[in-house]
């Protein structure tokens, strides 16, 4: 049933205190966003002059997100995992919606929006993304929002249960965007039927468990969208930075005022300079004329009293200058090392000593804070696909784990109401992606994790399985070569024993002619090398008697005498051939004990003709 007027005035006065609660944080993102934008006379009127209307100073604000939105931007994993994995079945299913998962991702080029959004988690305290239906393409739509403009309500589990965003829009796009109200929109904003082209409408979408609601923040009774919430659950997910609280707080919203100083002493630096290159002359009372520029003369009894005045700059403005700087980095909390440039070894102490130089804390932090929001993502993604298309089959395909796929699905069959997930950064959080490739192979090389470890969490998309099965054939590739140069480098042997070296030139010039044809090594070799023919097959009672006609037929002995199969001493010989034990006593030392050294000889006896 639709909202009746009390109940949007209702509402009307509850976002109207979510935005009281919420004004603190407003003004110190509006100021965030102006310095970020190198705007810093609207935060300090008065700080630029004609001489310097622009700042004079690298904007370490800007550079700083920068850099932790490059730390924060790469995706997580994520992948479902079945409570019953004992079964195949249980398994496949996992599978599937794991895929189905990353789909909802890729598709709405989370990546690709990653990087704004880590940026204003970082610089206004919070993320923001909501989950619309696409009812063309009958999927979720994942949209980092611009985390500015959003208010929202959180339960005692830091769960978002209502979202009132704020906007504004010109009268003219409300009309066109809601042709349904054009008439009361041109009623309350226009001249008659005309409406202003720049007057802008402030808007208000609210969004709960149980309503979706558009209104005008300045008159609420024009509600221009008002329907129950199909989904059941806000559609909006936002998250904290971490912090003591539940305030809602940027990392520089005070640190702001440390780069408008740098400023401010820079441009004190700079004029004191100009002061003192320009600093007039002193001169002695006989100079009656002074000439200025290159070459200029000035004549004077006493010439050596004859210089500018001293203007240094103050050794205390280099010092507060680094003394600032010094203070940015400290408060925000920013490793030396976060640029990405590193100067280490993989497998010494300077490795490790870089690592802890490229590591924060407060990446890390926010990882695991990213950690819960994109698993209630995800699971809202889940949910809207089930309420919206349960009996729909969807045709998805991508890579997973390197490895192509395509398939299937019915969100009601293939989802059926199991909505976890699980999301984790593996063995590189709070590392960016250099550090973390020397972190993996620090701990592969102290044998602490394996190489299946090691590729599952490299920042890129490779198959594991995949890519050992290809190291190892790259392996056995690389030890035919070798072997076959052995095989080429016993040419000059041959010759010098007398040999025909003619089959190996032959075979060479075949394996380099095919192979430049494209084909396998493996292939050319398999025929260059063909495989032996199997040997006759014999008779047993014949192979027992000695073979027929040979030295022993008829007896079942061998040549010297032995059954087949046995050598002489066989019997006296310990275990693997070593000697018996008797022996290994059988010599002592001058102190009475044995000498327990020994070797082994084997002899056959000589064959008489």
């Amino acid at each position: 049933m639709p909202m009746t007027p009390t109940d949007v005035m209702a509402l009307a006065q509850k976002v109207a205190a979510l935005r009281k609660k919420h004004a603190s944080r407003d003004k110190h993102a509006a100021e965030v966003s102006a310095v970020l934008n190198g705007d810093f006379d609207q935060v300090a009127p008065g700080l630029f002059s004609d001489e310097w209307p622009r700042p004079i100073v690298a904007n370490r604000v800007e550079v700083m997100v920068a850099h932790a939105s490059a730390a924060l931007s790469p995706l997580p994993i994520i992948s479902c995992q079945s409570v019953t994995a004992t079964s195949d079945a249980a398994r496949d299913f996992a599978d599937k919606r794991s895929k189905i998962a990353n789909h909802y991702l890729r598709r709405s080029r989370v990546q690709a929006q990653m990087s704004t959004a880590a940026a204003q988690f970082y610089a206004y305290g919070m993320i923001v993304t909501s989950i619309e239906p696409d009812f063309d393409e009958k999927f979720p739509d994942v949209l980092m929002e611009h985390s500015t403009g959003f208010y929202p309500l959180w339960d005692r589990k830091g769960n978002t249960v209502a979202m009132a965003r704020v906007f504004t829009r010109t009268a003219q796009e409300l009309s066109a965007e809601f042709p349904d109200w054009a008439g009361d929109i041109a009623r309350a904003y226009g001249r008659g039927a005309i409406l202003p082209a720049d007057h802008r409408v402030e808007v208000i979408k609210y969004v709960d468990a149980k309503r979706v609601c558009v209104y005008l923040s300045d008159k609420p009774e024009i509600t221009l969208v008002d329907n129950e919430n199909p989904v059941g659950q806000c559609t909006y997910v936002a998250t904290l930075r971490p912090g003591i609280d539940k305030e809602i707080r940027g990392k520089f919203d005070d640190l702001i005022w440390v780069q408008l100083a740098l400023h401010a002493m820079q441009t004190y630096t700079l004029s004191a300079a100009a002061q003192a290159v320009n600093a007039p002359f002193a001169a002695p009372l006989d100079t009656t004329d002074i000439e200025i520029g290159p070459g200029a003369v000035i004549r004077s009894n006493t010439p050596g009293e004859i210089r500018r005045v001293g203007m240094d700059v103050p050794q205390g403005a280099w010092v507060a200058q680094e003394s600032l700087k010094n203070e940015l980095e400290y408060g925000a909390i920013v490793p030396e090392a976060l640029g990405g440039s590193i100067d280490a070894s993989v497998v010494t102490g300077k490795g490790v000593q870089q690592l802890m130089a490229g590591y924060s804390q407060q990446i890390a932090l926010s990882q695991e804070i990213l950690v819960g929001h994109f698993e209630q993502v995800v699971q809202l993604c889940f949910k809207v696909d089930e309420t919206f298309w349960p009996e729909d089959s969807k045709a998805i395909s991508g890579h997973a784990e390197g490895t192509p796929y395509k398939l299937t699905y019915r969100a009601g069959r293939d989802i059926a109401g199991d909505h976890t997930v699980e999301v984790q950064y593996g063995g590189i959080a709070g590392l960016d992606p250099n550090r973390g490739l020397v972190f993996l192979l620090q701990g592969l090389g102290a044998g602490l994790v394996s190489n299946d470890y090691v590729r599952r969490h490299l920042p890129s998309d490779i198959n594991p399985a995949d890519e050992e099965s290809k190291i190892i054939i790259e392996q056995i590739r690389n030890s035919l070569v070798q072997g076959l140069s052995a095989y080429i480098q016993s040419i000059p042997q041959m010759e010098a024993n007398g040999q025909d070296p003619s089959t190996i030139l032959v075979r060479s010039a075949t394996l380099v002619k095919e192979l430049g044809k494209g084909r396998k090594i493996e292939d050319v070799l398999k025929e260059l090398f063909p495989e032996p023919a199997p040997a006759p097959e014999q008779d047993p009672m014949a192979a027992l008697m000695g073979g027929p006609g040979g030295e022993g037929a008829g007896t079942g002995m061998a040549p010297n005498g032995m059954p087949p199969g046995l050598k002489p001493g066989i019997a006296t010989e310990g275990p693997g051939g070593r000697p018996p034990l008797e022996m290994l006593f059988a010599g002592t030392n001058a102190a009475g004990k044995p000498n327990l050294q020994s070797g082994i000889s084997r002899m056959s006896p000589a064959r008489t003709v």
